[in-house]
């Protein structure tokens, strides 16, 4: 298994990817192992590029208005966002939001589990 980059794109960008895809890629590469955006056409920050990780990392991402920030306390730049009173703010009502999020999985995978005939 090789490594895995996430690619974040505002579909407000779609015209100035597609005339420019050549930036577009170039950006991404440019972009995949510290992260960060990619100014494509006109556009200056509606592609982020999230670091490359290893493929079986976890990592959970929540879009915070159309933002991709790891909800990971060793992530890059965590530790910056955490040292503003509004950004941690925001970091706990989104923590709030995948709570519950994650209880409704477990909860959904719970009641198809119960629909499943017992395994012997």
């Amino acid at each position: 298994m090789g490594f895995a980059t996430t690619v974040h794109i505002l579909n407000d960008a779609m015209g100035s990817i597609e005339d420019n895809p050549a930036q577009f890629v170039a950006g991404i590469v440019r972009a995949m192992h510290g992260g960060g955006t990619v100014a494509v056409g006109g556009h200056a920050n509606y592609v982020q590029v999230m670091p490359t990780a290893h493929a079986s990392t976890f990592r959970l991402y929540l879009d915070d208005e159309g933002h991709l920030v790891e909800l990971d306390a060793r992530a890059r730049g965590m530790g910056d966002l955490l040292k503003t009173p509004a950004s941690r703010k925001r970091v706990k009502a989104a923590l709030k939001v995948a709570k519950m999020m994650l209880k409704d999985l477990e909860r959904e995978i719970k009641n198809v589990e119960a629909s499943l005939p017992k395994e012997e």
